[in-house]
């Protein structure tokens, strides 16, 4: 029986690739400590706590809506009776600040209203064990004549 425990162990520790010996300062393969990185340059990215933005749809976004700002109808759109929804993927500051938007789909002659409203847009920050946290989600704007 302590045979077959032996052999179970040795064949665990090696399928999983840890180690489960110790030496005298701690684990054998102690756990990687050092900060990340920016891919591209290198520079050490700013540490946040464990996560630094939440997805939220964007029904439950639009409930902390505290400032919105109409869209302005291009006269071009107007002229051709285009109507129709714009989605935009936004990112929501900690702050409750728009940090940015960027379309989605939607009526060519619409999108840069649509995009220009909602960066005036604020919200209810958003918290995380406490902590304020960024908001990735998608929201809908909808233009209607008449």
């Amino acid at each position: 029986m302590r045979r077959a425990t032996m052999i179970w162990f040795l064949l665990a520790a090696c399928f999983t690739g840890r180690a489960f010996a110790r030496d005298q300062n701690g684990p054998i393969n102690p756990p990687d400590t050092t900060p990340p990185v920016a891919p591209m340059t290198g520079a050490p990215l700013p540490h946040y706590g464990p996560r630094t933005r939440i997805r939220v749809g964007g029904n439950v976004q639009m409930k902390g809506l505290v400032r919105k700002v109409d869209p302005v109808y291009p006269k071009d759109a107007k002229k051709k009776h285009v109507s129709g929804t714009v989605v935009l993927h936004v990112i929501v500051a900690a702050d409750g600040s728009v940090q940015s938007a960027a379309c989605v789909s939607g009526p060519d002659l619409l999108k840069q209203a649509a995009i220009d409203a909602v960066k005036k847009w604020r919200f209810k920050p958003i918290l995380l064990n406490g902590e304020p946290v960024e908001v990735d989600t998608t929201l809908q704007v909808v233009f209607a004549l008449g």
